[in-house]
């Protein structure tokens, strides 16, 4: 039975998706109004909550050269297939990038802050001179709570699956269970193709990253410094760049698809690349790192259960943290190693901040997998940061609800202020449309 709901909580918490997950779940949410909109599309109202309008802001979006909450929308509406979910936009042609741009540009385009407590909330009004039509996602970027047509309610259901299964029972779903199970599992009869996905498309995604370079370059910037002067490759540096490419490719809005982890393609990559690259240099068999790659990506969501999908401190933590225990795991690490592995992370990097969804994430994500290694070798010689320091405690899991209480008691200033430090930038930004965007973010009392 816990081979079951293990496997259960790894599929609903990893998917597929193109490009970064919040502009997908905006294009989603669209193109789920679409489908029920009669007549042609002549206005597009939006309403998302601070994280969602953070991490659309400055991505790039899949087969386009845009970026921004409003063109996602455009996008979804005119041209996205909600049946293939974060996927939605993947197959879109230049004719319908240039129908969006034209709407975008005609100002019938509109965008505002939604008053929520939710961190995650999306609303898509499309309308014409005799019909609208209305969706809503939230709780989770696939999560439809509502659809509306011409004042009907066609669909409402606030019930989250994916949620129910981030809060699952300790007793359940805990880093002692995650062990056994990793221990324990059979291919054969387990399904786990999800997490076969993650290692095949993820590392698919960070050879592309090196081979074309993406954004700032990060990974083929790391690979310069690293073997400048012929230096022999090494465990930190190949999990450096090879994760940061694969960064580097997505937020430029690669149009390749991605498993994610709780949410979040970044993420995904950081629970499996950094695990592959140790593998390869431990000179592990493929069975120990399809163990080590599912850990990781449990240890991940085990994290999220209570942290939630996004927040104003950096998800890449959380990942790079569940990366360290799978490298670990490959060590010969196991309950207690992963306990350390824990503690040196989040009592290292807690204070990192998200500030949305970008270029640099790829500086991020090689800064958290550095400590990701460093970490786990630590904890392969003992050492961990001790109980009396800081926000760490002697058992991960204390650690881990200190470092979910910053997020719950911080989130909301510190997304108000990184969200009025974004926009008060905006006037350099080119890719919106000519300032309207902009406004419109101020209409809402940013």
């Amino acid at each position: 039975m816990k081979h079951e709901i293990f496997c259960e909580i790894l599929r609903n918490n990893m998917e597929y998706a193109t490009g970064c997950t919040e502009p997908a779940a905006v294009a989603l949410c669209a193109a789920f109004a679409r489908k029920y909109l009669e007549g042609d599309i002549q206005k597009i109202e939006v309403e998302a909550s601070i994280n969602i309008i953070k991490n659309v802001f400055s991505v790039g979006i899949p087969n386009t050269d845009r970026k921004g909450l409003s063109y996602a929308a455009a996008l979804g509406a005119i041209a996205g297939n909600p049946d293939k979910k974060l996927q939605v936009i993947d197959s879109i042609g230049q004719k319908d990038v240039e129908s969006a741009i034209v709407l975008v540009d005609s100002g019938n385009v509109t965008v505002k802050k939604k008053e929520t407590d939710e961190r995650l909330f999306i609303g898509v009004l499309l309308s014409n001179t005799n019909n609208y039509s209305r969706c809503i996602i939230s709780g989770s970027h696939t999560n439809v709570t509502l659809i509306e047509k011409n004042g009907r309610v066609l669909y409402e259901n606030m019930h989250d699956k994916s949620v129910d299964f981030l809060k699952q029972d300790e007793n359940v779903l805990n880093l002692q269970n995650i062990v056994d199970f990793v221990n324990e599992l059979d291919r054969t009869n387990d399904d786990l193709k999800i997490i076969e996905d993650a290692i095949y498309y993820n590392s698919e995604i960070a050879m592309k990253g090196h081979e074309h370079g993406y954004n700032l370059e990060t990974g083929r910037q790391l690979n310069d410094l690293f073997f400048e002067r012929g230096e022999p490759k090494d465990l930190l540096s190949a999990v450096m760049i090879s994760t940061a490419n694969g960064v580097d490719a997505r937020m430029a809005g690669l149009n390749h698809t991605v498993v994610t982890n709780s949410g979040s393609g970044n993420q995904g990559i950081t629970c499996t690349v950094p695990v592959l690259e140790a593998g390869k240099y431990l000179g592990k068999e493929e069975d120990a790192v399809f163990r080590a790659v599912t850990l990781s990506h449990l240890v991940s969501i085990y994290i999220h259960r209570n942290f939630g999908l996004l927040s104003a401190l950096c998800g890449a933590v959380i990942a790079a943290t569940a990366a360290s225990c799978g490298i670990s795991y490959l060590m010969g690490g196991s309950i207690g190693e992963i306990n350390c592995c824990i503690n040196n992370m989040l009592g290292t990097l807690s204070g990192m901040l998200c500030d949305g969804a970008k270029a640099d994430c790829s500086m991020k994500v090689a800064t958290c997998c550095a400590s990701a290694c460093f970490s786990a070798y630590m904890a392969m010689h003992g050492k961990s940061i001790s109980n009396n320091e800081g926000i760490v405690e002697k058992e991960a899991k204390d650690t881990i609800k200190n470092f979910v209480r910053l997020s719950d008691d911080c989130s909301e200033i510190m997304d108000e202020t990184m969200i009025d430090i974004m926009l008060n930038k905006i006037k350099t930004i080119q890719y919106f449309s000519p300032q309207k965007e902009a406004s419109q973010y101020r209409d809402a009392s940013f």
